[in-house]
């Protein structure tokens, strides 16, 4: 159930391929006729007859060069020379989609879906229905019966000379006996496994009864042995209470579609089911214009983004039928419809200045069905406050629409662009912009002035921001430091940046100024040989104001610079400035004679 490579896709519809008994000669025809003009399908569950058999022939689309042939076989070239087809073969200008190896040329374009066969294998448990739920369907390990076994699903999207987006599908099965059925169906919203390894179940993210309106399916039918191919479309809307696939077919117009079984054995390059051909009637292909059908639904402007390609087999063409065999489902990204806008990705900022934060938008659009793009707008959707510049863009066929983005405030805003093509649909894509609020930090004290030889504290005080924020000091001479408080005693600025668990940072900064203290020598004779003498405090340096402190013998203290003495004994000096830094000196004076 592993799929080997992939490609993509476009619309809302369910197709259906019926391979009838024995009404077609193969046939290959030019220009697709105009689409005619739209029907409103009544909305009829899909019966369990088989379906009406369009003919062989030849989509004129690129890529391949040469169109694309929907003749039976998978050679480009063969039968008709100068025509595309899955692989490349003969020496024509035909083009291919595949390699010979089979894989995609274009794998933007060209899925080409791989399974397991003739083994036990991921298959649907007993019991499971087209219709039903996919989050109620169940997967078990088990063999599958061989009409009901495939092997290779191919899918790939061109486009035509007038715009016209189609799909081309085919599958194999690995019995020709009895009937069989194989649902390529295109969802709008993302389906996956769970569970494992043997059995599990279905998570599918579609709100309207596990899909979403407008998801489609094609199925190519062998049925009565077969020997010719049908087709329906069906899509999915709501029907009465519910939801179910409704028959579409009436919405195809003349030569919108095509389709084909190998009317005998066939070359396969890449190898199917152990063998490098098909036998008779294992094979099937069909190609549709899905832009002719959209426009002939009740609804021009309808449109569909699809997320999943799902693969299954089942056992009759009745939207109740039970389904058996599948391919893992495949996650794409394709846009159908009218205008396909693109707000681009979701965007995270951390706020801005005071008048908002700004997010550059690209956003573009690709025209959908045949209309023109004329205009591309921003607005917002919900709640915010957000200012475009610029708001608009016109033009006859506008493909970019790129704007800056204001908003104001912290917390997410929703943005649309919406795009409106020349026959007024419009549709719209958004994208979420998210500014986070920056921790803002501040410092205590915010500065601080010390004398040399003292130290100073300094702490971070964090509002705003997120939780649990990280902190970083640095300094003069290297410091660093990631504590919210420091103590440092050189002179400088010391700047601390605070980065948030989003990620948002903030730095702000605190300068320390360290003052030189005074420098203070005593002067005067070491002792007193005449009484009384005369010291003196001499200072240099310090700022301002200088007070003088002395202290001798006796309880001696003086304030005056310059002291007179009569006793012998040490005597200390302190000088303290305008700054409050302090110098310190002392002298020992002799012993003194009367």
């Amino acid at each position: 159930m592993n799929p080997r490579s992939v490609v993509k896709l476009s619309c809302g519809i369910v197709v259906t391929a019926a391979i009838l008994g024995g009404l077609f000669q193969a046939q290959t025809f030019g220009a697709r006729p105009t689409p005619t003009p739209s029907v409103t399908p009544t909305p009829t569950p899909i019966a369990s007859t088989n379906c009406p058999p369009p003919p062989n022939g030849v989509a004129v689309v690129s890529p391949p060069t040469g169109g694309f042939a929907i003749d039976g076989d998978l050679q480009a070239n063969t039968p008709a020379n100068n025509v595309g087809d899955w692989v490349p073969a003969g020496n024509g200008n035909g083009g291919a989609v595949l390699t010979n190896a089979g894989l995609p040329v274009n794998s933007a374009l060209t899925f080409h879906l791989v399974d397991p066969f003739n083994t036990a294998e991921n298959n649907f448990a007993g019991g499971q229905k087209v219709d039903d739920n996919p989050n109620a369907w169940s997967w078990v390990t088990n063999p599958v019966n061989n009409k009901q076994d495939i092997n290779h699903a191919l899918i790939h999207f061109a486009t035509d000379a007038n715009g016209h987006n189609w799909v081309i599908v085919s599958g194999d099965r690995l019995s020709t006996n009895g009937n069989a059925y194989i649902d390529f169906e295109f969802l709008q919203n993302t389906m996956a496994l769970t569970g494992g390894p043997t059995s599990g179940g279905f998570s599918s993210a579609g709100p309207d009864g596990g899909r979403t309106v407008n998801d489609f399916t094609l199925t190519l039918n062998f049925t009565n042995g077969g020997t010719s191919p049908g087709l329906c479309v069906s899509r999915w809307v709501a029907v009465g209470s519910g939801f179910d696939y409704v028959d579409a077919t009436s919405a195809l117009p003349q030569g919108a579609v095509f389709a084909a079984v190998n009317t005998g054995t066939i070359t396969v390059p890449y190898s199917a089911f152990g063998n490098n051909t098909y036998p008779k009637n294992a094979w099937a292909e069909a190609a549709v214009d899905l832009t002719a059908l959209l426009n002939n639904f009740d609804n021009r402007c309808v449109g569909v983004g699809i997320k999943t390609i799902f693969v299954k087999t089942k056992e009759s063409q009745s939207p109740t039928a039970t389904i058996v065999d599948f391919i893992s489902p495949q996650q794409v990204d394709i846009k159908l419809g009218p205008a396909s806008p693109d707000a681009g990705a979701d965007q995270t900022k951390c706020s801005g200045s005071a008048s908002g934060t700004t997010f550059n938008l690209h956003g573009t659009a690709a025209a959908g069905n045949v209309n023109q793009i004329t205009s591309m707008a921003w607005t917002v959707s919900g709640t915010g406050t957000v200012t475009f510049n610029p708001q608009s863009c016109t033009g006859s066929n506008v493909t970019t629409c790129d704007t800056v983005a204001t908003v104001t405030g912290t917390g997410s805003v929703t943005v649309k662009l919406t795009a409106t093509d020349s026959a007024g649909c419009t549709s719209s894509d958004e994208a979420v912009l998210t500014v986070n609020d920056k921790p803002i930090p501040s410092i205590s004290p915010s500065s601080a002035e010390i004398c040399d030889g003292a130290s100073q504290m300094f702490t971070v005080n964090v509002s705003g921001g997120a939780p649990n924020p990280t902190i970083q000091w640095s300094g003069p001479g290297g410091f660093t430091s990631s504590s919210s408080s420091i103590t440092v005693s050189t002179g400088g600025t010391y700047s601390v940046t605070v980065t948030d668990s989003n990620g948002c940072s903030n730095m702000t900064s605190a300068n320390l100024v360290v003052d030189p203290n005074p420098q203070v020598v005593i002067s005067g004779p070491a002792s007193c040989a005449n009484v009384p003498v005369t010291l003196t405090a001499n200072v240099n340096g310090g700022t301002g104001t200088i007070q003088y402190l002395w202290s001798g013998p006796g309880g001696f203290t003086s304030t005056a610079s310059s002291i007179s003495i009569s006793t012998g004994g040490n005597y200390s000096v302190q000088v303290t400035d305008g700054k409050g830094c302090i110098g310190l000196a002392s002298r020992g004076v002799g012993l003194c004679l009367q």
